[in-house]
């Protein structure tokens, strides 16, 4: 089953694949009746309309309606393709996503919003996600005769696996997730890509001066970490640092958040 991305964009001005499934004005009376808004980054999906029996089947495929600005952001497309392959990941095998723009502002975000959109955290299901169908991406020009196919860029699917992987390492609950367990993590990197990796922990990160991290975690009973990972290039031109704040929820230090912030943390 086949799913589309159309656009619609400021003052009613409407895509040309949009134009092109509006017969009879339906997807015109669909958003109207459904309170579509036309803000940038709102979509709706629209099933199936058969034109015979005169009314929409969602066992045919959709239509997913986004708004968005025609000077768009990368970050426009991107979240606009993630929403729409969120919500078609279960029903459709492929996404077509009507490309306006050839930029490479457009995309690259496609790509990344497809893949983000359509990732699923199942680690701990018995039964994985076989639901989720969606698995091809086509940009698309309706004007052309003849598609030109589109690979995803590898530098796409680089940031994409790094944030994903990041997703998982979040979505782990933090019972399970804990400093050591981000030591055993560090430590895949540095086998798998040749980081070098300094780690202080107990009484070292004391006597290095790293008195906040040692202060709390005093609150837990799985003793804190720091981590240092270090990658040398070829031919390096500068120094990069990279800071993150790769916290696990039992690392101490909870009684100085609200309640509502604790709730929401992993």
């Amino acid at each position: 089953m086949l799913g589309k991305l159309v656009f619609l964009f400021e003052k009613n001005k409407k895509s040309v694949l949009y134009k092109e499934l509006n017969k009879n004005n339906v997807l015109d009376k669909y958003l109207e009746a459904n309170n579509f808004k036309w803000k940038p980054g709102e979509i709706t999906v629209v099933p199936y309309y058969d034109f015979e029996k005169e009314h929409f089947e969602e066992g045919f495929g959709f239509v997913v309606v986004g708004a968005v600005k025609e000077n768009f952001a990368p970050e426009d497309i991107r979240a606009l393709v993630a929403k729409a392959a969120k919500a078609l990941k279960d029903k459709v095998e492929t996404l077509e996503v009507e490309r306006f723009s050839d930029s490479k502002d457009f995309i690259e975000p496609a790509f990344e919003g497809f893949y983000i959109g359509t990732y699923t955290f199942d680690k701990y299901k018995s039964q994985k996600e076989s639901k989720n169908k969606l698995t091809h991406l086509d940009l698309i020009k309706p004007e052309q005769s003849k598609q030109v196919i589109f690979e995803s860029p590898k530098i796409v699917k680089a940031v994409i696996s790094g944030q994903n992987y990041t997703r998982d390492l979040v979505n782990t609950p933090p019972n399970e997730f804990i400093p050591e367990s981000f030591i055993e993590e560090a430590n895949k990197l540095k086998d798998n890509y040749g980081f070098e990796l300094k780690v202080l922990k107990g009484e070292k990160l004391k006597e290095e001066g790293f008195i906040g991290i040692y202060s709390v975690g005093k609150g837990s009973k799985n003793p804190p970490a720091f981590i240092h990972l270090i990658y040398k290039g070829k031919n390096p031109k500068k120094r990069i640092s990279l800071v993150g704040k790769g916290l696990t929820f039992d690392a101490g230090g909870l009684d100085i958040k609200p309640a509502s912030y604790m709730r929401n943390m992993k």
